[in-house]
């Protein structure tokens, strides 16, 4: 899906949630090959400074933070750094769930005031 696209899927996330700052943090399902530094598949704790970056660049006015999180699971110890970063720029952020968080995306999710959750699809 092309970047264009994809920011004004976001937008409108945002309008729907009521002028909220929508950051997603996603990881693959599989590797890359060659490997891309940046690009994980589990959740760990180097993105921490990059969550820093962006959450400084992009919630200067914000009625709020909602963090869309898809994760397959990782490192539970990165939990408590992150939760604390994110409650550093909003301490009632939220977490908008559109299909999987395991293990450590599960414990960011219990840090946040609220989660919001998609129905599970049918399976076929």
């Amino acid at each position: 899906m092309p970047f264009v696209d994809r920011q004004g899927i976001l937008a409108n996330i945002e309008a729907l949630r009521g002028g909220r700052t929508v950051v997603c943090l996603f990881n693959f399902d599989r590797q890359c090959s060659p490997p891309i530094p940046g690009v994980a598949t589990k959740f760990q704790s180097d993105i921490k400074e990059a969550l820093f970056r962006v959450l400084k660049e992009s919630t200067q006015s914000h009625q709020g933070i909602d963090l869309c999180l898809y994760t397959r699971g990782g490192d539970v110890d990165a939990v408590w750094p992150i939760v604390s970063l994110l409650r550093e720029f909003d301490k009632n952020f939220e977490v908008l769930v559109p299909f999987r968080c395991h293990s450590g995306g599960t414990l960011v999710a219990l840090g946040a005031k609220k989660i919001i959750l998609t129905p599970i699809p049918p399976c076929q």
